[in-house]
Order: structure tokens, then C-alpha cells, then sequence
């Protein structure tokens, strides 16, 4: 199985950030695929990741799609954070893909069961589910910080914040042989940093 990212716009989870942290009364609108592209359906000069766009993976990026719909461009796959990377053909990720819908898709019809029947997230009614190790995803978003969004969009009123990390590798030079050997990071390889995430001065919407 071929692992891969989706590319989303920086400015779209800024909005979707602000609502879940109740600093705007408004959901964001749905995923704007439509911003990497020009007129002609080409790729936009120089985009920047995190100042333009973020990654995340495929059970993420369709929790996101099943809560919030997108534009009909196609989404922007990549083997690595680079919107230049060359795409990956849907023979490659097909099955990565569909794996992460299928989880998507079981995932938030189990929340959205609990929530309705007054359990919450963490509650005396929380579903029993099989122990699997936190995954650390591409901006430190685990398994759990998923579950905590999806429970924010049905609790009016919610006062704890949900914020971004950002993840922070230490120079090229540190441990590079240590980091050849395994795959992935170890925890104290990165070092995960909490910023604030600012309201967009302006938003991508269809018309």
C-alpha cells in the first residue's frame, strides 16, 4: 500500500481552526481544491507549504471531505509535502485511498452515534475499540485529536481550544544516521510546538 498526502489550502483549516475554537460563529465553507489551480487548470507558481498549504492523510482528509464536501477539482496527492512532487497515479494510492475513506466513513458514523446518545467523546458510553498506537501525522495530529474535532462541531459553547502544531525538525546534521536506519521519526527527533492560528484575511469560496 502506497502511502500518500493530500494537500489542502492553509487558508481553509485556518477557518475551519477559528470555528471549532468558537472564535467564529461560521463553519468553514467546503474544501477549495479549486486554489492550487489557474484559469487554464494549471498549477499556481510558487505555493509554499504551511504558508499556503498544509498536508494531511487520507483518513483526515476524508473526514474532512464527508463533514464539509469539496469543489469538484481534483485533490492534490502527493508522496511528499511538495505540491510540485510529482502526482501519484490512482493506481498507486487506490488502495491507501480507500482505506482511509473506509475508516473516514466508520469513524464519524461511530461519533456521530455517540454524541447523539449523550456519551461524548471519553464518556461512560465511549465504544469499545481495539488499543492501536497513536499515530503521529503530518502537522502532530494523532487519532484522538480527530475525535475531539468532530465531538467540538456537535457541543455548542465548547471552550477548549483546538490549536495546530507545528512540527519542527532538528538540523539535517543531528542524528542523520540514527534517522537512516529506521523509518519515521522517534518522539525525541521532532519537537512538536503549539502557535496560535490567525483568522484568514480571506477566504476561497466557489461562486
Amino acid at each position: 500500500m502506497h502511502e500518500c498526502y493530500y494537500l489542502l489550502p492553509t487558508s481553509w483549516l485556518n477557518s475551519w481552526s477559528s470555528f471549532i475554537n468558537s472564535e467564529s460563529p461560521q463553519p468553514p465553507p467546503r474544501i477549495p481544491l479549486n486554489y492550487f489551480l489557474t484559469l487554464n487548470g494549471d498549477l499556481k507558481p510558487d505555493l509554499k507549504p504551511i504558508t499556503h498549504y498544509r498536508a494531511v492523510n487520507s483518513t483526515q482528509y476524508h473526514i474532512f471531505f464527508y463533514l464539509y464536501s469539496a469543489d469538484s477539482s481534483p485533490p492534490q496527492i502527493r508522496s511528499t509535502v511538495d505540491l510540485y512532487s510529482p502526482e501519484l497515479s490512482n493506481e498507486k494510492v487506490k488502495e491507501y485511498i480507500k482505506s482511509g475513506a473506509l475508516k473516514a466513513r466508520v469513524e464519524v458514523n461511530r461519533l456521530l452515534i455517540q454524541v447523539r446518545e449523550g456519551g461524548g467523546i471519553g464518556g461512560a458510553e465511549k465504544f469499545e475499540r481495539e488499543e492501536v498506537e497513536e499515530e503521529l501525522f503530518c502537522w502532530c495530529v494523532t487519532r484522538d485529536f480527530i475525535e475531539r474535532v468532530i465531538e467540538c462541531l456537535f457541543r455548542c459553547g465548547n471552550k477548549s481550544g483546538v490549536k495546530y502544531k507545528q512540527v519542527t525538525e532538528y538540523d539535517d546534521e543531528t542524528d542523520e544516521d540514527e534517522e537512516d536506519e529506521e523509518e519515521g521519526y522517534k518522539d525525541e527527533d521532532i519537537e512538536c510546538i503549539e502557535e496560535d492560528i490567525e483568522m484568514p484575511t480571506r477566504r476561497n469560496r466557489d461562486k
